[in-house]
């Protein structure tokens, strides 16, 4: 059984899931792109939020690293990210570190670039996904 879980967003969906899966019982570690931005971010999320270094406040037992470090780190991996940052996490993991792991991909394709609501992202509709283009890196 998988017992340490990568979380690659630190969004309130991957904060949502590395606290309940903490709970559970299973060691989380949280990847980023820079680490030291994410500990010292101050600001709400987009949907007003907590930022994340309050949340880490909260769960001082999830670890913090980036993409690389959590996708090294997991048995399991969560990609949480914005679509439109997802296949440069994915990049960043360094994909030879999630090779032969379960990826969960609850990745957000959806574009809010001009407000609410949400469109899909254009490059990835139609006749291509963004979880197409995740299994190909």
């Amino acid at each position: 059984m998988a017992k340490k879980i990568g979380i690659l967003g630190t969004g309130v969906v991957g904060q949502t899931i590395a606290a309940k899966l903490q709970d559970l019982g299973f060691e989380v570690m949280v990847g980023t792109r820079d680490v030291a931005k994410t500990q010292t971010n101050k600001e709400r999320t987009p949907m007003g939020g907590a930022p994340f270094s309050e949340w880490h406040a909260k769960h001082q037992n999830v670890k913090l690293g980036t993409f690389a470090d959590a996708a090294k780190f997991a048995d399991v991996a969560f990609l949480c990210t914005n679509g439109a940052g997802t296949l440069d996490a994915v990049k960043a993991a360094q994909p030879e570190n999630l090779k032969g792991k379960t990826v969960v991909d609850i990745s957000n394709q959806l574009a809010f670039s001009k407000g609410l609501p949400p469109t899909l992202l254009p490059q990835f509709s139609n006749t291509n996904s963004l979880s197409e283009e995740i299994q190909k890196r």
